[in-house]
């Protein structure tokens, strides 16, 4: 019988690869470059980042909300600011501390947060609602 293998666990196992082959400056495989097609059709916004917050992939569903440019050396201090990012108000920016991306990155698991973002991307706002969790080195 097969291991019962959540989708968490296999996406981090892909994304996981997929940084590896970034990181180690080689050629990507047919697998991974299959696997970035799938995370560029998918309608679900997707970021990874690195242990410092500076952007490495930013999938088109979340460059639809946020827009197209390089936003691989945005200080995570200016996440909230930058994209629009408030609480469900709609009126009260977030702290880019508060963030479920910033969450992540200290090791938390975030779900469900609820975020209302409103930019030249999205002038209209959109409800965003975003959970995340922390790729750790299965050592």
């Amino acid at each position: 019988m097969a291991p019962d293998i959540s989708p968490d666990k296999l996406l981090f196992s892909q994304v996981r690869g997929l940084l590896k082959s970034v990181t180690g400056g080689k050629d990507f495989p047919s697998e991974l470059m299959i696997l970035k097609s799938v995370l560029e059709e998918t309608r679900e916004g997707i970021i990874v980042a690195g242990g410092d917050g500076r952007f490495l992939y930013m999938n088109a569903a979340m460059r639809r909300i946020h827009g197209q440019e390089d936003f691989s050396g945005l200080d995570p201090l200016k996440w909230a600011e930058t994209f629009g990012l408030y609480k469900m108000d709609g009126a009260s920016l977030y702290d880019s501390k508060d963030l479920p991306l910033a969450r992540v990155l200290r090791g938390e698991t975030v779900e469900d947060q609820k975020l209302f973002v409103r930019n030249p991307q999205t002038p209209q706002g959109a409800l965003l609602s975003a959970r995340g969790l922390p790729l750790k080195d299965e050592k």
